[in-house]
């Protein structure tokens, strides 16, 4: 297990489809299928990515418009979504 993951607290989101946790000291952000039960009973986190924020400043210009603008579209998304919620 990384060190992170044993020592800083994320900031953590869970829905019914994603666990998303953020490592600000750590710069990094997972995403995680929802926690599921075996045959026994017993919780399994599901399959999870990690993404290296911090690696971004490794990107030339043209990588890091483009990274603005997934975020950007995301950010749309969830603003769309808080507009319905009104």
């Amino acid at each position: 297990m990384t060190k992170y993951l044993e020592t800083e607290q994320p900031i953590s989101i869970t829905t019914a489809r994603n666990v998303l946790q953020y490592y600000p000291q750590a710069g990094k952000l997972s995403v995680s299928r929802p926690v599921w039960q075996d045959e026994n009973g017993i919780d399994h986190q599901g399959k999870t990515v990690a993404l290296d924020v911090v690696a971004f400043i490794e990107c030339d210009r043209d990588k890091l418009i483009a990274l603005q603008e997934i975020f950007r579209a995301i950010a749309r998304v969830i603003s769309d979504r808080l507009t319905l919620l009104q």
